[in-house]
């Protein structure tokens, strides 16, 4: 910390307290967790040729894995020589990324303030307690993923929701809980 003159604790940095919580988990490598790192080092070598950079590295790596695990992180910030904090860095900021295993199906409802005030809100606590997450959870059966979004475009119809890539308008609680338990 600038300015410290050695009298005063150090104060663990959001990111190393990031990298706790995710990546730090004693003992687990890509292989004893039984991570396919033949297939991350060709990932690797095909952005190097191609001149491409870490996100589309990341990208290739979330679509094969259905999200980013950590040791799929540490094995590339190692094998690369990058920081992994640089890795997490980017995986955190791109909405897209998720560092969770999700369900096989995505539920996105928008809860921005047109979505809110026609009942998103109400939306998302129903669909909460009958699923027994929160948003950006995933159902104990693995089924399925509820995450909510600032704004999804379409203020006109909603509240608005996207089902497994399908866009839901004029959404009502009955509709979206219809929608799940089809599941």
């Amino acid at each position: 910390m600038a300015g410290n003159t050695g009298n005063q604790p150090l104060r663990r940095s959001a990111w190393q307290t990031l990298l706790g919580r995710f990546a730090r988990t004693q003992g687990d490598t890509a292989a004893s967790v039984g991570l396919d790192t033949d297939f991350i080092d060709r990932l690797i070598i095909k952005q190097q040729d191609k001149g491409r950079g870490l996100i589309e590295l990341l990208q290739d790596v979330s679509e094969h894995f259905g999200y980013l695990p950590p040791e799929a992180m540490r094995y590339i910030a190692e094998h690369m020589k990058i920081p992994l904090t640089r890795l997490y860095s980017i995986a955190t900021f791109y909405q897209d990324f998720k560092l969770k295993p999700q369900g096989r199906h995505r539920l996105v409802i928008c809860t921005g303030t047109a979505c809110h005030v026609k009942g998103a809100a109400a939306i998302v606590d129903l669909l909460c307690r009958e699923l027994n997450i929160s948003p950006g959870e995933t159902t104990a059966d693995g089924k399925l993923t509820l995450s909510t979004v600032n704004c999804i475009g379409l203020c006109g119809v909603g509240p608005v929701a996207i089902m497994d890539g399908e866009y839901q308008s004029n959404l009502t609680a009955d509709k979206a809980l219809q929608m799940v338990k089809a599941l």
